[in-house]
């Protein structure tokens, strides 16, 4: 009688693309009060002449979000802050894992780009893109997101716009998907947002890892 053996699951490729430099990366430490140190010490890079009380702002608003996404098998989550023509320019940029039973890329690709084109909304835009890494699906969407306008139990929520831009890129021979997703309530800028994303896109490389003896 044979001895049951347990086969070790194939290597994932490793991800890796290039994040524009004005991009800063928020700590992602599962340990609270090193993450929270983290994101303070980050609050205070990112607003050198802001007042303790607008850092702790800053650092609590990310600590919350990073609650939020530890479920999900992220790997980048960022944030941009930047002046463009005297006026502060914000984005967010997100990078995850996402689990996918299909592992033909072009299938997948074909498949994803007809179920976001029958999801579509009036402001959506569906793509089909063939980058270096190999195929992927983008999609362009406004849309609005509901933020509090005063404290208390039931904050009255205001809609701010945003635009997006999200990419799914099957992974070659592994059954997942990279996602990626900048967003930004800066729509004057989002041209630039675009051109940033269209970088981070060509800069993807899938990398084998070698195989466990």
């Amino acid at each position: 009688m044979r001895t049951p053996t347990e086969t070790a699951p194939p290597a994932l490729p490793r991800v890796r693309f290039a994040v524009p430099s004005w991009f800063h990366a928020v700590p992602m430490h599962p340990d609270p009060d090193e993450r929270r140190q983290a994101l303070f010490e980050l609050a205070a890079r990112v607003l050198p002449h802001g007042d303790p009380d607008q850092r702790l702002l800053l650092a609590a608003l990310y600590d919350r979000q990073v609650v939020e996404l530890s479920r999900y098998p992220l790997l980048y989550y960022g944030f941009s802050c930047v002046a463009v023509d005297g006026k502060a320019s914000v984005s967010s940029l997100l990078a995850a894992l996402e689990p996918t039973e299909q592992l033909d890329a072009n299938l997948a690709a074909e498949q994803l780009a007809a179920r976001f084109e029958r999801e579509a909304g009036p402001y959506h835009r569906v793509e089909r893109r063939d980058l270096p890494c190999g195929p992927a699906v983008v999609v362009l969407a406004g849309s609005g997101t509901p933020i509090p306008t005063r404290l208390g139990a039931q904050p009255e929520p205001a809609v701010v716009p945003v635009a997006y831009a999200q990419a799914v890129v099957p992974l070659p021979d592994a059954p997942y998907l990279l996602v990626l997703r900048l967003t930004t309530p800066s729509l004057a800028d989002w041209a630039e947002y675009c051109q940033a994303m269209v970088s981070i896109l060509r800069s993807i490389r899938f990398e084998q890892l070698d195989p466990a003896p």
